[in-house]
């Protein structure tokens, strides 16, 4: 690690891998049988090269010392109500600016998307599956997150409250993410470097969680082989799925 990239999130990931190579130097000698460990964070490498994603055990919310959020949205870019139980929601409510109280003075995330929106004249209209529009993090920056980056792959079904996720729109979303990420990584200072995905369509999407973790890590790859300079993580709400997500990609 270089001193400019030796952040809090840094230093936590380089601590947790020494703690990972000491437990199994310890497990190699075989003196005292230790009970399965609970994933929190693991790193999986890319059999293509030398870059690795990082899969991580918390709410999107609390992810830290990454400069890009990917939030899943419906092609109408309407984040969802910020009780409700989704990534799209913990985004939108831990980004709100808020006052003495708590109570919400500005929605920011949500007004920036409304913005983009009323720029590129899609009011009220929904956005081509895959893509991706950009905002800044509102209240998200104290954990050092600098863009969210919405990706549109959710169509909902009319006079229901189920969303159709097609899984190739997942694949899509990956590349328009790196694509934006990419044009924009210069216009910050330091540079762009980290993006974070959650597990897109395995929420309120409905998708099995093998059908949308192969769509999404095979997007990865496949861009981190064209542009391997980036940290990718994902973040997965639970150790249990963590340990189904880590089996699967390591095999």
């Amino acid at each position: 690690m270089s001193v400019e990239r030796f952040r809090k999130h840094q230093e936590r990931l380089v601590l947790a891998q020494v703690a990972e190579q000491i437990l199994a130097l310890c497990g190699d000698g075989g003196a005292v049988a230790t009970e399965p460990r609970t994933i929190d964070r693991a790193r999986i490498p890319l059999a293509a090269g030398a870059a690795w994603v990082i899969v991580q055990v918390q709410p999107i919310e609390l992810v830290t010392g990454v400069d890009i959020l990917v939030s899943p949205e419906n092609v109408y870019l309407e984040m969802s109500k910020p009780f409700m139980p989704s990534v799209s929601a913990a985004v939108r409510r831990t980004g709100a600016r808020r006052g003495p109280t708590g109570e919400v003075v500005d929605d920011v995330i949500q007004r920036e998307l409304r913005e983009w929106l009323a720029a590129h004249g899609r009011t009220g209209l929904p956005v081509a599956v895959g893509t991706v529009a950009p905002t800044g993090p509102g209240s998200l920056s104290m954990n050092g997150v600098r863009r969210v980056y919405h990706a549109a792959v959710a169509a909902p079904r009319t006079g229901s409250n189920v969303y159709d996720v097609p899984p190739p729109a997942i694949a899509l979303a990956v590349h328009q993410v790196f694509q934006l990420a990419e044009s924009e990584r210069d216009m910050f200072e330091p540079p762009l470097r980290s993006m974070c995905f959650p597990l897109i369509g395995t929420g309120r999407g409905s998708l099995p969680l093998r059908t949308g973790l192969h769509w999404l890590w095979t997007a990865i790859v496949e861009n981190l082989e064209r542009h391997p300079a980036w940290e990718v993580h994902l973040t997965v709400p639970a150790p249990e799925v963590a340990e189904t997500v880590v089996r699967a990609l390591s095999r």
